[in-house]
């Protein structure tokens, strides 16, 4: 699917810069050929998605409040890679951080563009089985509880608003390992 991009930028400011992402405001010509601003939201480096799966084939969840939402949602384990770290490592670094967790297999399902519409931030989603415990270490900002749930626990999650749009995608990936691998 080679589709023609029919947007013309015409110039860039830096509006918003902080450690953490940036804000741009990029002065365009529109596909209806008409003149507008775009706002985009840059970070400096990809995400990573991991879907750790317990023994029991539990699919194991973080639980965290989320400020700009006003709420206490569930997600697959998450976060970015610093600068310079290859995904597999970061992915490897965030399981530990938020669950405590090691993982001795781990399989890089796909990637995909979390919210193209403002971002263009990549997010590289793993599979890691033969979890083993450790300790975790989640960051100031974190009030991470983890949940172990069955995958139609998942799917049902997802219909609601406890699990964030976040997963959906990552949870897509998953199924479709699933059905390549069935026995």
């Amino acid at each position: 699917m080679d589709e023609p991009f029919e947007w013309i930028t015409k110039h860039t400011e830096l509006v918003h810069e902080n450690p953490w992402f940036s804000v741009r405001k990029d002065s365009v010509v529109r596909p209806d050929g008409k003149p507008g601003d775009y706002f985009v939201v840059s970070l400096p480096t990809p995400a990573v998605v991991i879907i750790p799966v317990d023994l029991e084939g539990n699919i194991v969840l973080v639980g965290q409040s989320r400020y700009p939402v006003g709420k206490y949602l569930y997600e697959f384990p998450a976060g970015a890679a610093d600068v310079g770290e290859e995904v597999l490592e970061a992915a490897k670094r965030e399981l530990r951080e938020e669950t405590g967790y090691d993982a001795e297999k781990w399989e890089l399902l796909g990637a995909y563009f979390m919210q193209a519409g403002i971002m263009g931030q990549e997010a590289f989603v793993f599979l890691a089985q033969g979890l083993r415990e450790g300790v975790a270490s989640p960051d100031g900002s974190e009030d991470i509880r983890l949940k172990s749930v069955s995958l139609d626990e998942v799917r049902n999650l997802s219909f609601g608003s406890e699990l964030t749009n976040f997963s959906l995608s990552p949870l897509a990936f998953y199924e479709r390992w699933l059905r390549a691998n069935e026995h």
